[in-house]
């Protein structure tokens, strides 16, 4: 059972023009005129109406502990809103606690992420530094940035991780040819 929706006019990142999309369990099978309906689809009739792509939210905090509490959206009650409202995707908030590595921290949340309804990726931040995290980073970087398996980015939240550590981040980033993001919050830099 699939969706027809016929003569919307469609919006995309670079253009707009009238057509069909055809539409089977969550994936657009189709975009162009005269699309065929299948006996068990539902048809809609988009004339003078805008179809739009989902939307993105680029900031979000699904399950987050913080402070003792957890952020009140999991990953399936806030993806499922966010379809309510046209949002198909979010990027959420990877951070692992102060001395767990990147690679734990970042099964752990696909271990969360595995109940959304949504697409989700994540900005993975950096809280800590020790001897392995110039390599996890690179690691994290080379399996999932623009891969089918996810994609990531990397966000140094840096409050004393100290001069070193900051030149370290960047060097990792250069090697790996990525721009790291990064939040300061120490009054020393």
């Amino acid at each position: 059972m699939g969706l027809l929706i016929r003569r919307g006019t469609v919006v995309n990142a670079g253009e707009r023009f009238t057509a069909d999309v055809k539409v089977e369990g969550r994936t657009i099978v189709g975009i162009g005129s005269d699309l065929t309906k299948g006996t068990a689809d539902t048809e809609i009739d988009a004339a003078g109406r805008y179809v739009l792509p989902g939307f993105i939210d680029p900031h979000v905090h699904m399950e987050l502990p913080f402070m003792g509490t957890v952020s009140a959206d999991d990953f399936e009650t806030g993806t499922a809103s966010g379809i309510a409202g046209g949002t198909t995707s979010i990027i959420d908030f990877c951070i692992p606690a102060p001395g767990t590595s990147l690679i734990a921290g970042l099964a752990e949340w696909k271990r969360r992420a595995a109940k959304a309804t949504a697409d989700y990726s994540f900005h993975m931040a950096i809280t800590s530094w020790g001897e392995h995290t110039a390599d996890e980073m690179r690691a994290v970087v080379a399996k999932y940035h623009d891969s089918a398996d996810g994609h990531v980015s990397l966000t140094a939240i840096i409050g004393d991780l100290g001069e070193l550590a900051i030149e370290v981040a960047r060097s990792s980033c250069r090697a790996s040819a990525k721009l790291p993001a990064a939040s300061w919050s120490s009054r020393r830099l």
